[in-house]
């Protein structure tokens, strides 16, 4: 077989050999990008798997038992006034405070230190890795007893009585660092619960 002048002894080009390696490039970056899309697909719908579990786990714990065992943890010492009302530390109808709502564990932090979830719907410290990339906080507001000489007014100040309603204001959101929300394209979701005392 006699050799060709533009090719080697098996019959290949140097062009051959760069087309075929073009298209090998062009092929492996191909199943790059669709490999790519889907981590990015699978990683947003862990994200909200996690939001839905933490959004119903935090939706069936809120009631009279779970805010009275709050009120035990000492950083929640505006509930365990307004529950009380003790030593005139009374609380408004007009005013929200920071709450920290405990069911066996820290389950929504005070909004200055919220509660961390990682990509597996367990608690994690806040900044302790990139896998602890949402929050829950929440607040509270009470609404006070009627008056009882006027059934249409309710008080702006529970006066050493227990609220009638407490309504609890949760608060589930993303990390702000390393742009997560833009990754995951998760918003923030604010929500409340009306809990009768």
């Amino acid at each position: 077989m006699g050799k060709s002048p533009l090719g080697n002894e098996f019959g290949y080009s140097l062009i051959d050999l760069l087309m075929a390696s073009m298209v090998s490039v062009i092929i492996i970056s191909i199943c790059y990008s669709i490999i790519f899309f889907q981590l990015k697909q699978l990683r947003e719908i862990r994200a909200l798997f996690v939001q839905n579990v933490v959004l119903t786990h935090i939706k069936t714990i809120i009631s009279s038992r779970t805010l009275d065992a709050s009120a035990l943890d000492a950083e929640n010492i505006d509930l365990k006034n307004c529950l009380n009302g003790i030593d005139d530390l009374n609380c408004t109808s007009t005013e929200s405070y920071p709450l920290k709502i405990v069911d066996g564990g820290p389950v929504a932090g005070k909004p200055a230190n919220p509660v961390g979830y990682n990509l597996d719907a367990q608690r994690c410290v806040v900044g302790s890795s990139l896998d602890c990339m949402f929050i829950l906080s929440a607040t509270f507001r009470a609404q006070c007893r009627q008056d009882p000489g006027n059934k249409y007014f309710t008080l702006p100040v529970c006066p050493g009585t227990r609220p009638a309603l407490i309504e609890v204001f949760y608060e589930f959101g993303v990390t702000p660092n390393f742009g997560a929300d833009r990754i995951l394209g998760l918003k923030p979701i604010i929500g409340s619960v009306i809990v009768e005392m």
